[in-house]
């Protein structure tokens, strides 16, 4: 009976120590997170993502970042593609539009590469307030709404983005299906503005989270973009569903055939 119990409590004992050391292993990203004074862990997210996937984020890039608070993802993105620097800490701000409001057309390209700029320009997009990232445009907006879009458009002012970064996500409800749908509605809106805005041979970053559309979302991202990839970063939660799709090699829809022949070229090597 002793050998019983015994047993019972080493087993038990194991457990708690492994989630001990998940817990551990996530509280190493919040705390570096305070102590560098990152926003959130979500900043390591992305540094990895950028290194592992070609350093996307470059010097002189525009950037768009949608769901940005409490800006994470901003901060990152801004220290790679070099933000004019600005003697001031506030947004540059897209706030209310009146009737006489008109944004810019995209001026759509032909070639795949970035312009060479000296400083990029980073357009963060959430309808919560978030503090300024000195340098970026601040859009405050629903992604669900058209308006939002009308105003990111006003922000790039006639350019194309050469990346768009989302790490959208809505409340946990707890319940796995639901959390997965309303996260993939996210991830739609997300690549439904990277497909107005992204400039060909462009990069997409998107959160979602892993479920039974994920198959059908890769579709989607595979119909406009050359490679795609999904990754887990190690400053994800090991318990968490959340996983990043890489896209790059933006195809726009007047160049569709362009992509057709890319992948046939592909598959014939």
């Amino acid at each position: 009976m002793l050998r019983s119990v015994s047993r019972v409590h080493r087993v038990s004992t194991r457990g708690f120590t492994t989630q001990w050391k998940q817990q551990r292993d996530a509280d190493v990203y919040a705390y570096r997170a305070i102590k560098e004074g990152m926003r959130s862990r979500a900043a390591y997210k992305l540094d990895e993502i950028n290194k592992r996937f070609g350093n996307f984020l470059r010097q002189g890039a525009i950037v768009v970042d949608l769901g940005a608070a409490p800006g994470g993802f901003s901060v990152v993105a801004s220290k790679h593609i070099h933000l004019k620097s600005i003697t001031h800490d506030r947004w540059n701000s897209i706030e209310d539009m009146d009737s006489h409001f008109a944004p810019a057309d995209i001026a759509r390209s032909v070639g795949g590469m970035q312009v060479r700029r000296k400083f990029g320009q980073l357009i963060c997009v959430d309808k919560q307030d978030m503090d300024p990232v000195p340098g970026a445009v601040f859009v405050r907006g629903d992604m669900n709404t058209d308006n939002t879009y009308q105003k990111i458009l006003y922000a790039l002012n006639g350019k194309e983005a050469d990346v768009v970064i989302s790490d959208m996500a809505p409340s946990t409800t707890g319940q796995k299906e639901q959390d997965h749908f309303q996260i993939m509605q996210l991830a739609e809106e997300a690549l439904h503005v990277a497909d107005k805005v992204l400039r060909n041979g462009g990069t997409f970053c998107c959160k979602i989270f892993s479920g039974g559309d994920e198959v059908d979302f890769r579709k989607d991202l595979e119909s406009s973009f050359l490679k795609v990839k999904g990754f887990k970063p190690a400053a994800s939660r090991k318990s968490s569903k959340e996983i990043y799709y890489i896209a790059k090699g933006f195809v726009p829809a007047h160049l569709t055939t362009e992509l057709s022949d890319a992948k046939q070229d592909d598959h014939g090597e």
